[in-house]
């Protein structure tokens, strides 16, 4: 049984070993996925005999519809109008190692590092490879704990620096009813942009300070089932003004089990987000931005729906779809990208 309603009532009960047993279960069906994290926090909360070291593997191919953002519209610029090879494949390969060790007492720690890569077929210079590290102290309140994630984020395109980010999130999640759990966070994120470009706009620049709050629900139904939702308002204060800007972002999913082996998942999210300041190439004649001077604005969809099929307990394998609309009024940034995805994953 993997209902996280049950944990939560075995843990509020002090059942600490019947709540494992169902935390696992829940861990088991996507490690990536935000209820999984959610258990897994839960999970170390409980300071039970659980495995101090865990590892997540997988391997899939994917085919991108637009690697490169191609705008729907013409712009009028012919490097970008008549841009070949804009549909791709790629080998994504992905690896996480967690550690919890057993402290006494009512706190916890989790550490995480994952890395990620990415590798078209074609689109060479897209090529990504990410890397996490996260160190997540926590203490357990019994109905809910309080975390304090500390992750820093590295990524390289092309094999060369892109850009690095380091956030502190601190977070409670408290079931204020039964089968009912919220989760609220504030947060603070440090992002730099590594690469250099000799000449370029300091109005472009888009390292910065972000801060954040967010609201989440979650609500468990039968077994392994599970709806999620959130809110996030985002301020991203870049050192260049084009890139400055707030943002509301909506999400919701759904993680429902088909049969005992047979798993959807179904997600969405809706982001609005504001630039604030008149961006500096508008109103100049700048092919793909407004001819008028104004301010950048955006509207961002996106939806992801996907399969999950249990071969054994350590072994799966997952089929996705994504589907991303960037809604600008700016025509250079507005583009439409679909991800077709196959991967097979392994953990223990």
């Amino acid at each position: 049984v993997s209902d996280l309603q049950i944990a939560l009532t075995y843990s509020a009960e002090r059942k600490i070993k019947e709540a494992m047993k169902t935390l696992e279960g829940l861990i088991k069906i996507e490690p990536q996925t935000d209820i999984a994290e959610f258990a897994s926090d839960y999970l170390a909360a409980l300071k039970t005999a659980i495995k101090e070291w865990s590892i997540y593997l997988s391997l899939g191919y994917q085919y991108d519809d637009n690697v490169v953002s191609k705008p729907t519209t013409l712009i009028g610029v012919s490097a970008v109008d008549e841009i070949s090879g804009k549909r791709d494949s790629a080998q994504v390969a992905n690896m996480k190692l967690s550690w919890k060790p057993l402290l006494s007492g009512n706190l916890f720690i989790i550490g995480d590092f994952g890395i990620y890569t990415k590798n078209y077929f074609s689109s060479y210079k897209f090529d990504t490879t990410m890397s996490t590290i996260t160190f997540t102290p926590g203490i357990n309140l019994g109905k809910g704990f309080i975390t304090l994630p500390l992750s820093y984020f590295h990524m390289w395109l092309n094999e060369r620096e892109y850009m690095s980010l380091f956030s502190l999130t601190p977070t409670v999640s408290l079931q204020i009813a039964a089968g009912h759990i919220f989760q609220f966070s504030a947060g603070y994120g440090k992002r730099e942009m590594l690469k250099y470009t000799v000449d370029a706009d300091p109005n472009e620049d888009r390292d910065s300070n972000q801060y954040s709050i967010s609201a989440g629900y979650f609500y468990p139904f039968k077994e392994k089932g599970v709806f999620y939702s959130k809110y996030e308002y985002m301020i991203d204060d870049t050192q260049g003004i084009n890139w400055d800007s707030l943002s509301h972002r909506l999400s919701a999913g759904v993680v429902c089990p088909l049969t005992e082996k047979l798993i959807l998942q179904i997600a969405g999210d809706h982001t609005w987000q504001n630039y604030r300041n008149i961006n500096t190439y508008t109103g100049r004649g700048v092919k793909g931005f407004p001819e008028t001077a104004e301010k950048r604005r955006d509207q961002i969809y996106s939806l992801t729906a996907g399969v999950i099929f249990e071969i054994s307990k350590t072994l799966r394998t997952n089929l996705s779809y994504y589907h991303l609309r960037a809604d600008s009024n700016f025509p250079i940034y507005d583009y439409k990208r679909n991800i077709y995805s196959v991967e097979l994953s392994f953990s223990f």
